[in-house]
C-alpha cells in the first residue's frame, strides 16, 4: 500500500495532515477522487486517484528520484510549486490505480 512504500524513505509521512508540526522534508498523501464500476449490478473494480506531496526546503533531486522509484509501475504526473509564505518547495505526484474488490 501507499503508506508502506512511503515509509521506506525514512522521512515523516502522513495521510492528509500531521497532528503536530514536523520539519521538512516530509510527505503527505491523500485520495483525490475515485469511482467504482463493474457488471451485472455489482461494483467489482475500484479506480482511485491519489496525490502525494513532497515538501522540502530546497530542491532535492535525489529524494524525488526515490519517491518516483517507489511507484515506477504507475504513470505519475509530476508538478512543483514554490510556497513563498512557507518557504518550501512542494513537489506533487498524482496517479490512478485500479483495484479489484
Amino acid at each position: 500500500d501507499i503508506d508502506t512504500r512511503l515509509i521506506e524513505l525514512n522521512i515523516p509521512v502522513c495521510y492528509q495532515e500531521f497532528l503536530k508540526p514536523v520539519s521538512p522534508p516530509y510527505l503527505a498523501y491523500y485520495e483525490t477522487s475515485g469511482y467504482y464500476d463493474g457488471a451485472d449490478y455489482q461494483n467489482l473494480i475500484k479506480h482511485q486517484r491519489v496525490r502525494i506531496e513532497l515538501y522540502c526546503k530546497n530542491k532535492s533531486v535525489d529524494l524525488e528520484k526515490q519517491v518516483e522509484a517507489l511507484f515506477f509501475e504507475l504513470e505519475l504526473e509530476k508538478d512543483e510549486v514554490w510556497l513563498s509564505e512557507e518557504k518550501l518547495l512542494m513537489v506533487t505526484y498524482e496517479f490512478e490505480y485500479v483495484e479489484e474488490i
